[in-house]
């Protein structure tokens, strides 16, 4: 996650000046410690087949791979209804509950 956010052309971020000047790396710095820094990438995929392996339908939106801070957890919930409701205001809500298709074309 440190590197996840920079320019390859540093020189676009040289001399940054004013109240955002080293905000980039501040932001980058903080994300970096959400999580742990032993983590262990086999459990994505662990949690990938999982996923895959549910029944029909019961697909969660987001998997939750490790304890998290509370204050990211509110935020995700929040983050839920916001995008639940903007589905429903733009006529999407089909899209909110999966179903099957009789013709994989439709």
């Amino acid at each position: 996650m440190t590197h996840a956010g920079s320019p390859a052309d540093k020189q676009r971020t040289e001399g940054e000046t004013g109240a955002y000047a080293g905000l980039p790396g501040a932001v980058l710095e903080g994300l970096s410690g959400l999580e742990p820094s032993d983590f262990d990438p086999i459990v994505v995929a662990d949690a990938i087949v999982k996923v895959v392996d549910a029944p029909f339908g019961k697909w969660p939106i987001r998997v939750e791979l490790m304890l998290r801070r509370m204050a990211a957890r509110f935020v995700d919930g929040v983050a839920d209804r916001v995008s639940t409701e903007m589905f429903r205001r733009v006529c999407l809500k089909d899209l909110l509950e999966p179903r099957l298709l009789s013709d994989p074309r439709q």
